[in-house]
């Protein structure tokens, strides 16, 4: 099966802001304490639903994320589940080398 060359553009652009957006939601979780919906990380990034939602799935896959039994109302008045964060899962955030001045 051949790739239109658009589909292999948008994957290489997806991948590139990947593990930024990771580390950004990650954070987000890390700092709510009572969890969140999708809905509200689609919110608190600015991201649109198909990316956060994407997100979302692959994190739960790693075990990273995990549906806490709770839901909370969306936007739109639905019932979404809340997410919490397993923090032995998440990689540290990588520390920033700071080199001296010659």
């Amino acid at each position: 099966m051949t790739r239109h060359p658009n589909s292999i553009e948008a994957q290489a652009r997806a991948q590139a802001f990947l593990p930024e957006l990771r580390r950004e939601v990650c954070a987000l979780y890390r700092a709510a304490a009572d969890g969140l919906t999708s809905d509200q990380v689609e919110r608190l990034t600015g991201r649109k639903h198909q990316t956060i939602s994407a997100l979302t799935t692959m994190l739960k896959q790693e075990g990273v994320l995990f549906e806490s039994g709770r839901t909370r109302l969306t936007r739109s008045g639905r019932r979404a589940a809340v997410l919490v964060i397993d923090p032995a899962k998440v990689e540290p955030e990588p520390r920033q080398l700071v080199l001296d001045s010659p």
